[in-house]
């Protein structure tokens, strides 16, 4: 039978750890071959029971998990904890409770732990003994108030000689207080004050003294339920422990105590069941009276404070008791353990199934993109084929997300953005259909909550691959970025934290625009490295590197894209790679900084001056010897373009913000050397048929190579002309320099006024700086040169 809890979605967190809860219970307590998975619908179960039976089972059977904490204070085995829920399960006469009384019982006898019910003069003297051990502001507070209680209770033995001191309790002291004549009242109230907060002293010295002993005894001594709370809670190391985000900072939220408020409600629900609470628990029905009663991280709606649940303020929420109850009764399956880090046995650490550190990148807003206000981040797991627990808990126990491959090169996933990583390559155990993403936020104080940051579906994305290839120029980065004496700029920060946000949308849906913007925000940051000084510190070594050319086949076939593959792929013997006129680099050996950066020309107001200045630079090194093929063209490309793409960037028809972001971004992708390929993409531009004579005829001088059999050396003294704006001298001057070469322009003297108008000096230079191939230079010289049977018709043609 298959029965649908339609209160029980995958998030928020209390919803998905109740739906565990209730599978579990059922499987310890009724029914060892039950199932359940997730659909649409709620959380299903594959069982036998039907509702009623369902219901009926939790209202007279459910035996609550013996959870208790008693390294925490607060947690009802120190004096001054609260002691409802303890008192009402060590006196019931419930079957249902007799273990739980057991495991209480058991705990409160062990030496570790303080006695409770100590007369004041106890406390004073064990206060005296305790201030001899410590040292600085502790020593002093615990002094002030064993002064203030002393002095206080010689006044009262004085006004009430009959007031005994040597036996009794605080809680005694008080109740007794409060019949003294009104002389008395003062010091009496002054004494009970002072005594609770001597008493917090030896208590708080108690458990950090005995904290870590009081744990291992946990785990060694008490039955598998409550050994399952200690793994949940904690992490115990040869040398100490460490708190699980799942459930605070070790079973406790600042001062919620998660196992006493777990014992005072779960007793009450097996007094009182509450029937109408759980049938709203489990599938939504009807309204029900809830308890006031802080709810933790675990649903931020019920959190607490202004305008957070049921009216303008509510410091406890109300809360149905069979949600919280079973909240806690699903994080026993969350248990940690002790891993080696980095395959060694040595270095050790605590883990957490599915729980990285938090990563500021994949938010939907700002609200939870501060990582440094998050304690960690979880990860849950959502399924739709029906499993067991002992197939859920074994996959828990091995729930450690990686990434990389399957070599040295894999490493556990430590954020969450190595999640997303992971999920994206299946890097995680199969059988997941999506993971549901929590981030542990703090709102106040030292509370918490888990805010709900995206669903993530599990699969494998080709593009998420290629983001493996950004861990060793990142590294590289946080390792620059941390060694700033103070905090590193803010430019560089937001930069670094683009590529994390990138980075994610390319992990989760792994689309050829995702890998674009990624590329963008490489390049984003690679501006900003590209202006500093590389001598300056704290400075990289090298330039960063080490992408492959796989990045821009994944990044789609944009004409900005094309633009900026063009560019990098440009490389000369003398001018070396285009890289090195955007940066301080070593033009013979552009894999090192030069402090002179003798080739840098990234100078001017806008993109297209800026082009047109990386033009000059690269021209000062034409030949006139140079037949295009022998590595000194300073413009020879192993990518180059169609003239579509030119005349795109002539006509202004890009994205110049994109197109120089990706022209920083590519400076990281290492392209194949040697390599001639045909040109990237099928152009289609609404100007592609609208070849300017003054871009035709210029482009095949700045081209170079053999034109008609002839050899065009680059002309760079036109440059001056178009820099200056004067293309009609420019165009007077190319067609002299065709004429000489033996080659017939369609174009006469005469018409060169009509045709060298209507185009942007700047934006030509810019455009003559594209790299094309060699049937685009012969598609150029159709259009301005006459064939050989032509040359008594000038006409153009158009």
């Amino acid at each position: 039978m298959r029965l649908t809890l339609t209160a029980l979605e995958s998030e928020p967190l209390a919803s998905y750890l109740v739906a565990l809860g209730v599978l579990r219970v059922l499987h310890e307590q009724c029914e060892p071959l039950i199932r359940g998975g997730w659909s649409p619908q709620g959380f299903v179960l594959e069982t036998s029971l039907g509702r009623e039976e369902l219901i009926e089972f939790f209202l007279s059977r459910w035996e609550p998990s013996p959870i208790v904490s008693p390294w925490n204070g607060g947690s009802g085995f120190y004096a001054g904890d609260t002691m409802d829920g303890r008192d009402r399960i060590t006196a019931s006469a419930d079957p249902r409770l007799a273990r739980y009384g057991a495991v209480i019982a058991q705990v409160a006898d062990w030496e570790e732990l303080p006695p409770i019910g100590v007369a004041p003069t106890v406390l004073l003297r064990r206060g005296r003994e305790l201030r001899t051990s410590l040292a600085g502001k502790k020593a002093e507070a615990l002094a002030t108030e064993l002064q203030r209680a002393e002095e206080s209770a010689a006044q009262l033995q004085e006004l009430a000689p009959e007031f005994d001191l040597s036996s009794g309790t605080i809680a005694s002291l008080q109740s007794m207080t409060k019949g003294l004549p009104p002389g008395t009242q003062g010091p009496a109230r002054t004494l009970v004050e002072a005594m609770k907060k001597v008493r917090t002293s030896l208590k708080n010295a108690a458990r950090g003294d005995a904290k870590l002993a009081i744990m291992r005894r946990c785990r060694n001594e008490l039955p598998d339920a409550s050994v399952a709370w200690v793994d949940a809670a904690v992490g115990i190391r040869d040398d100490g422990f460490a708190a699980l985000p799942l459930l605070g900072s070790g079973g406790n939220e600042g001062r919620l105590e998660y196992s006493n408020q777990f014992m005072q409600v779960a007793s009450r629900l097996v007094e009182q069941p509450a029937e109408g609470a759980l049938r709203q628990a489990l599938f939504g029905e009807g309204a029900v009276s809830l308890l006031s009663l802080p709810a933790g991280q675990f649903d931020p709606g019920s959190a607490g404070g202004f305008n957070q649940g049921f009216g303008v303020e509510s410091k406890k929420a109300p809360v149905n008791p069979w949600r919280f109850v079973l909240t806690f009764e699903g994080a026993l399956l969350w248990s940690g353990a002790v891993a080696r880090r980095h395959h060694t046995d040595s270095d050790r650490m605590v883990v957490s199934p599915f729980t990285v550190h938090a990563s500021a990148a994949g938010y939907g807003s700002a609200a939870g993109a501060d990582a440094g206000a998050a304690r960690a981040e979880v990860w849950m797991p959502v399924w739709s084929s029906p499993v067991g627990v002992p197939e859920l808990r074994a996959f828990l126990a091995e729930g450690r997300a990686s990434v990389g491959r399957r070599d040295r090169s894999q490493r556990r996933a430590r954020t969450g953005l190595d999640f997303a990583r992971a999920a994206s390559t299946l890097g995680v155990a199969r059988g997941i259909d999506s993971f549901t993403r929590f981030s542990l936020l703090k709102r106040r104080g030292d509370s918490y909550v888990a805010l709900p940051a995206g669903r993530y579906r599990v699969g494998h994305r080709t593009a998420a691959d290629l983001l493996r290839e950004l861990d060793a120029p990142l590294v590289r980065v946080d390792t620059m970025l941390r060694r700033f004496p103070g905090d590193p700029p803010a430019s560089l920060v937001r930069a670094r934290r683009r590529i994390d946000e990138a980075s994610f949308l390319v992990a989760e849906r792994g689309e050829p625009e995702t890998v674009l913007a990624l590329l963008c925000a490489i390049g984003g940051l690679e501006r900003l490295i590209a202006r500093r000084d590389p001598g300056r510190e704290p400075a990289l070594a090298a330039p960063l590197g080490g992408l492959s050319e796989s990045w821009i086949e994944a990044a789609g076939d944009g004409v900005e894209l094309r633009l900026a593959r063009a560019f990098h792929s440009m490389r000369s013997r003398d001018a070396g790679p285009f890289r090195v006129n955007l940066t301080f680099l070593d033009p013979h050996s552009p894999r090192r900084y030069s402090p002179r950066g003798p080739e840098l020309a990234w100078l001017g107001r806008d993109l297209v001056e800026r082009l047109g200045s990386v033009l000059a630079r690269r021209m000062l090194h034409a030949r006139g010897e140079d037949d295009g093929r022998n590595g000194l063209d300073p413009l020879s490309a192993s990518r180059p373009l169609r003239v579509e793409d030119a005349l795109a960037l002539l006509w202004g028809d890009i994205d110049e913000g994109l197109l120089e972001e990706l022209i920083f971004g590519l400076g990281w992708v290492e392209l194949a050397s040697g390599v001639r390929l045909p040109p990237l993409g099928t152009p289609s531009h609404p100007h592609g048929l609208l070849v300017p004579p003054s871009y035709a005829v210029l482009a095949l001088l700045f081209a170079g190579g053999n034109v008609r059999e002839v050899h065009l050396r680059p002309e760079p003294s036109l440059l001056p002309l178009l820099r200056s704006g004067r293309v009609r001298d420019a165009m007077r001057a190319a067609l002299r320099r065709l004429r000489v070469s033996g080659l017939a322009p369609r174009l006469s003297p005469q018409s060169i006024r009509e045709w060298s108008s209507g185009v942007d000096a700047a934006r030509l230079t810019a455009a003559l700086l594209v790299p094309l191939s060699f049937s685009e230079t012969e598609r150029l010289a159709r259009r301005v040169l006459l064939d050989p049977e032509q040359r008594n018709d000038p006409t153009p043609k158009r």
